[in-house]
């Protein structure tokens, strides 16, 4: 899959309308985020960016945005806090 962003860190609302735009253009119903590296970020950027392309047209205003998901990549942090589902 190609490149989405323009920068090796792209800014929270540069990733977060490429995962949009990615997400709607696969027909994704959920979209990952990682539990330990600024999940309630993650959430907020993406929700704010698919209302954004929604109300720029980008994405039909009839689409619903898809789930939203913790994961966490590092089995033991997450298992010592109680947030790993095996």
């Amino acid at each position: 899959m190609p490149e989405r962003t323009d920068r090796l860190t792209p800014a929270p609302a540069e990733w977060s309308t490429a995962a949009c735009r990615l997400a709607y253009e696969q027909n994704a119903s959920i979209i990952y985020v990682e539990w330990n590296f600024g999940r309630d970020m993650a959430v907020l950027a993406i929700s704010n960016s698919w209302e954004a392309l929604q109300r720029a047209g980008g994405i039909p205003e009839t689409e619903l945005m898809p789930a939203i998901l913790p994961v966490c990549a590092k089995q033991e942090s997450c298992s010592a806090r109680g947030r790993w589902r095996s």
